[in-house]
């Protein structure tokens, strides 16, 4: 098992500002790695990259509104 303060150090270096986003992003890698072997799972495997990936692009869009928003209110 990974020690939880590397999620923290990884979550600054990036500028995250919120570690169980790398958590969520690990334990992510770990259920992919653990279904990679089995070929009967690719169809659901594949499905959860996409949902994933679906998740991501959907909170970075969040991120940026915010950001947006935030230097609206700054002019």
């Amino acid at each position: 098992m990974i020690d939880s303060s590397y999620f923290v150090d990884v979550s600054d270096a990036l500028g995250l500002g919120n570690p169980t986003i790398v958590e969520k992003d690990y334990y992510v890698v770990q259920l992919l790695k653990l279904l990679q072997p089995n070929q009967f799972l690719d169809d659901i495997r594949a499905m959860l990259v996409a949902s994933y990936g679906e998740e991501i692009r959907q909170h970075h869009r969040s991120r940026l509104k915010l950001k947006e928003n935030e230097e609206q209110k700054d002019e």
